[in-house]
């Protein structure tokens, strides 16, 4: 009945997520052809000093609330109600903060580390996002904590289809003026869309009754004690996105490169070539959305064999659908870049990596494991090692021919791959998980099924478009049968 619930839960997340994704997809392919690379450099500079004071003020409210209201459940410690209450206000104390901190540095970042005065605009009209994103997230993971995954996924898509509209909407009026309000509406739009997600979340915990257990006690000092972990882990990842940008800058300057060809090449890298190595990626990230208050429960209550069987099919179809959208960008790169974005900038980048990024995947998916099962001294301490290897990787690496003004994504595949076996090293030792050898023998040779089934269609010049629907329906029929246990 649990397999049930969560294969149910699992579903209607992903369905959710990949419409959200389409949608995006589409809202994003659409702005970057409308402001081409001019505009979307502005974004990508301007977007990891925005995302580090919101993930200082969302205070990691979404995973947080989901983990121990889910724990509450289990365990009726913890009040529910009290828990979602003691977000909210957490995050808005967090937020006012923040935005005062954002508000006096903004000019400085822009202007001297940046190096591009502009950018204080876009940055400024993203100042209404930083105290709605704790909102939404806390109120979104009370949803997943009981497991109501129908409206929490709603909100999500209500988010979505409001960013989408707005920010097309506001490109097409800004690029009218010029660059820099084309690019502040994509800021304004992003809250507009929390807002949506919030309205929508509101209305539902009116209709339906909040859980609450009575006397209880400590939800501030559990709340406090698991985001605090949570949240410095996320700040660690972005003070370093914070950085690579600035630090990118610096060494390929140091270089001898011109300020303009930097900043295209990062955008190059940001905008087109990890885009579409990550499209799929909403599948690990939903998975771990529908998975960690089953996996939270099951830990809880010392279920060895549910946590195992969970854990399982949780790098299962994390790794099975990852594999297949890395090897299809590995043979038809090119077209796909092209199909999404009418270039095919930074395609050759994607193709050459592609194969590698399996371990991006895979560190996602490690990551939710070990916050479902509370390790989240181990995600801060392997954050923190993360993202100075990954700064370090970034200074070091353009001096390396092979590589050269391409490290920030080299620094990202290295590190991920050295997390990855870190962190599944670790799972393997807290869980006592075994992987069978069954499993390893079915995922090598799917990939290997895979690689060949394309190897011949591109031999003989199929259609690619054709190509990809043959072996996305053949591989959902050998998901089916890996399912049913029939191989």
């Amino acid at each position: 009945m649990k397999l049930n619930k969560l294969l149910k839960n699992t579903l209607i997340i992903i369905i959710t997520s990949f419409i959200v994704k389409i949608i995006g997809m589409l809202g994003k392919i659409i702005t970057t052809r409308t402001l081409g690379i001019e505009g979307m450099s502005k974004y990508a500079l301007s977007y990891p000093t925005l995302l580090l004071f919101i993930n200082v003020a969302g205070f990691s409210m979404n995973n947080t609330i989901s983990k121990l209201i889910s724990e509450a459940h289990a365990t009726k410690k913890y009040s529910p109600k009290i828990i979602l209450k003691k977000g909210i206000k957490t995050s808005l104390i967090v937020s006012i903060i923040c935005i005062v901190i954002y508000l006096f540095s903004i000019k400085t970042i822009s202007t001297y580390l940046l190096k591009d005065e502009d950018l204080f605009y876009p940055l400024l009209a993203g100042i209404f996002l930083i105290p709605l994103v704790g909102i939404s997230d806390a109120l979104r993971g009370y949803f997943n904590g009981i497991k109501d995954v129908k409206t929490a996924s709603t909100s999500l898509l209500l988010e979505q289809i409001f960013r989408t509209t707005f920010s097309l909407i506001g490109v097409f009026i800004g690029i009218k003026y010029n660059i820099i309000i084309a690019t502040s509406f994509l800021y304004i739009a992003l809250s507009i869309g929390e807002l949506a997600s919030i309205t929508y979340c509101l209305i539902n915990i009116k209709i339906k009754k909040i859980i609450h257990y009575p006397n209880t006690l400590g939800e501030q000092r559990i709340i406090t004690k698991t985001a605090g972990y949570l949240t410095l882990s996320k700040m660690v990842g972005s003070i370093s996105y914070f950085l690579e940008p600035i630090l990118y800058t610096f060494i390929l300057t140091y270089l001898n490169y011109q300020t303009e060809t930097i900043h295209n090449i990062y955008t190059m890298i940001d905008v087109y070539t990890i885009p579409i190595l990550t499209i799929i990626s909403f599948i690990p990230f939903s998975l771990s959305t529908a998975i960690i208050p089953h996996i939270s429960e099951s830990y809880a209550q010392n279920d060895n064999k549910k946590l195992l069987n969970y854990l399982k099919k949780a790098y299962f179809s994390t790794l099975f659908p990852a594999m297949i959208c890395l090897i299809t960008i590995f043979f038809y790169h090119n077209e796909l870049m092209m199909l999404l974005f009418k270039t095919t900038i930074g395609a050759k980048l994607a193709k050459d990596v592609s194969i590698l990024f399996i371990f991006y995947y895979l560190q996602v998916i490690n990551t939710s494991i070990l916050q479902a099962i509370g390790e989240v001294k181990t995600i801060l301490y392997n954050s923190i090692f993360n993202n100075i290897l990954r700064l370090i990787l970034i200074l070091v690496l353009p001096f390396f021919p092979t590589i050269n003004c391409y490290s920030i994504l080299y620094s990202i595949i290295f590190t991920s791959i050295i997390s990855s076996i870190i962190l599944t090293i670790i799972i393997m030792n807290k869980t006592k998980l075994i992987i069978p050898h069954q499993k390893i023998f079915t995922i090598t040779l799917i990939f290997i099924l895979t690689y060949f089934i394309y190897f011949l269609l591109n031999y003989f010049n199929i259609n690619y478009i054709i190509s990809i629907i043959i072996v996305i329906l053949l591989n959902i029929l050998l998901f089916t049968l890996i399912i049913q246990k029939k191989l």
